[in-house]
């Protein structure tokens, strides 16, 4: 409830700030929750160990957690204006847009995946305002325990998305939705750096075993959609690029093509790993 709340009051008051002062507080905000949440940056700064594999010291790593937090809290600034924020579309630069354009008009759909990397919500909404039909698989926000019979959080998520033009699908209904979604010649968003249930294939993530969702690679393969790896990342001038990059694959292995995804997603966690918003160790 309280999150609830501090939600609904976040959006009304971002709403009617100069996007600049907005920005200014989230930046002060992401520090104080920087050392406020001492399990979260532990995790981390663990992960950036990994990602680096000995390449950044302890206070390389520091400065890039310190920036994480930062551009976690500049990300809610912008989800909390949805949807209000018309003015990101001036703030956009794109690359690959033009190849992920003609692979849409095809008419065999788009599969869009993503790790969790810069502002995929914000990403989602800008496809969606420029006219295309966006589908995003969304887990479950649902607290453990909750007084209400109603997800609250999650509801508030949905309304938002759907209120820029995004399609939600909840993940434990997701099946037969995204492919009809690709039948339909939509495009159909997936984060996919990280298990959360269903069926997924063990990879090698960082030089380690890991997990991770084989559905973009079964639906790409089973629908004969193109798959595009995409991420919309953010610049120290607060300007946001979209980036569509194809990823070709002629064969017909689920394994294979899942572990051509991840070697993508990582290339992009290594580009911007103050942007890669995991707070749980992804490594089995």
């Amino acid at each position: 409830m309280i999150k609830y709340t501090l939600m609904l009051l976040g959006s009304a008051l971002v709403r009617f700030l100069p996007v600049e002062f907005a920005y200014l507080s989230a930046r002060v905000i992401g520090r104080i929750a920087y050392w406020l949440f001492r399990g979260k940056r532990r995790i981390a700064d663990e992960n950036l160990r990994i990602i680096f594999s000995g390449e950044l010291g302890t206070a390389g790593r520091r400065r890039l957690v310190k920036s994480l937090f930062t551009h976690m809290a500049l990300n809610t600034a912008d989800f909390l204006r949805f949807p209000y924020s018309t003015y990101l579309k001036g703030r956009l630069k794109t690359q690959g847009i033009d190849l992920f354009i003609d692979s849409y008009r095809k008419g065999r759909g788009v599969v869009l995946v993503s790790p969790h990397v810069g502002n995929w919500e914000v990403g989602g909404m800008l496809l969606a305002g420029f006219g295309f039909p966006v589908n995003v698989v969304t887990e479950s926000i649902r607290p453990q325990k909750t007084r209400f019979k109603e997800d609250r959080i999650a509801n508030l998520y949905r309304r938002r998305r759907e209120a820029v033009g995004m399609k939600t699908i909840p993940l434990e209904r997701s099946g037969i939705r995204e492919f009809r979604a690709l039948k339909r010649g939509e495009i159909l968003a997936l984060v996919a750096d990280r298990h959360i249930s269903g069926s997924g294939e063990d990879v090698e993530f960082f030089g380690m075993k890991s997990r991770v969702p084989k559905g973009p690679a079964a639906l790409a393969l089973r629908t004969r959609a193109p798959i595009f790896v995409g991420v919309c990342v953010r610049s120290s001038q607060n300007q946001l690029c979209g980036i569509f990059e194809p990823v070709r694959y002629d064969g017909e292995n689920i394994h294979e093509l899942t572990e051509l995804l991840v070697r993508k997603m990582e290339y992009y966690i290594r580009r911007y790993p103050d942007q890669w918003f995991v707070f749980q160790p992804p490594w089995s």
